[in-house]
């Protein structure tokens, strides 16, 4: 159980875990996309950028290992300037959607932009525009708000194991898309939905049903069977617009089944 000085206060973690686990399971507010605690990291979205003590540069905290001894910053100008940098390029490309986009009032992307970026933007070339299609009967994809997070990706072949879909061309015309003639189907497909950081993924089921900052939540457990998922249910106007599942590492971890909704 290595010790660790994590802005200036001294805690012994778990040596296993991963640095930014242990700065949220802290307290310390790490901005991300790509990690989720039911995933395999990835270190792509590069958001979770720390100072750490034995590095020279900024390390992303979801890939870093935890050693005896390190200090870890999560808040100082320079890891500031580190993720408005960041921030700059994932909106490079994305559009203004959120007055018609239905993650609006619950995206990461919306509200790390409010906490470090003014509303400028440098970048006065066209933007590339990707597709917006059915993935399969129950989500569609708006392609050009998709940052590549690749969390549904991971999520198709970790916890599925439909692997359904994937990341089609390079560069700034990444996105995800499913294979040729194979939609995502799966019996969990809807998942995705809830991992997805942004507003690239959407539920059809529930698409301009409500804007969430109207609408109440409630705790609740699914009974279509007998294991009992906990979920919360999102209400308006006393009509049950969507079901998602909250986290329970003993029941259903992280997940609900399409057929619960």
């Amino acid at each position: 159980m290595p010790k660790i000085k994590l802005n200036g206060k001294e805690i012994e973690v778990d040596g296993k875990e991963k640095l930014l686990k242990i700065c949220l399971d802290q307290g310390a507010f790490v901005p991300h996309y790509c990690w989720h605690p039911g995933l395999q990291p990835a270190g792509n979205c590069r958001m979770c950028l720390v100072k750490v003590s034995n590095s020279k540069k900024l390390e992303v905290s979801c890939m870093y290992p935890v050693a005896e001894g390190m200090e870890v910053t999560t808040e100082c100008p320079e890891v500031d300037a580190g993720r408005k940098a960041v921030l700059e390029y994932l909106l490079i490309n994305h559009p203004l959607d959120c007055p018609i986009c239905d993650k609006a009032g619950e995206c990461d992307l919306q509200d790390y932009t409010y906490k470090y970026r003014g509303g400028l933007s440098r970048f006065e070339e066209d933007k590339t525009i990707r597709p917006t299609k059915d993935l399969g009967p129950n989500i569609r994809i708006w392609g050009n708000r998709c940052i590549v997070c690749t969390r549904c990706v991971r999520f198709c072949e970790e916890v599925a194991g439909t692997g359904e879909l994937c990341v089609i061309e390079r560069g700034d015309r990444s996105v995800v898309d499913v294979f040729p003639g194979i939609p995502i189907d799966n019996p969990l497909s809807l998942n995705v939905v809830d991992i997805c950081p942004v507003g690239a993924l959407i539920d059809k089921n529930f698409m301009y049903q409500a804007r969430v900052w109207f609408t109440k939540r409630t705790e609740t457990v699914c009974a279509s069977c007998s294991l009992g998922c906990n979920v919360e249910t999102t209400v308006l106007y006393n009509d049950i617009k969507r079901l998602q599942p909250r986290p329970n590492a003993e029941v259903n971890q992280h997940w609900m089944c399409d057929e619960g909704r």
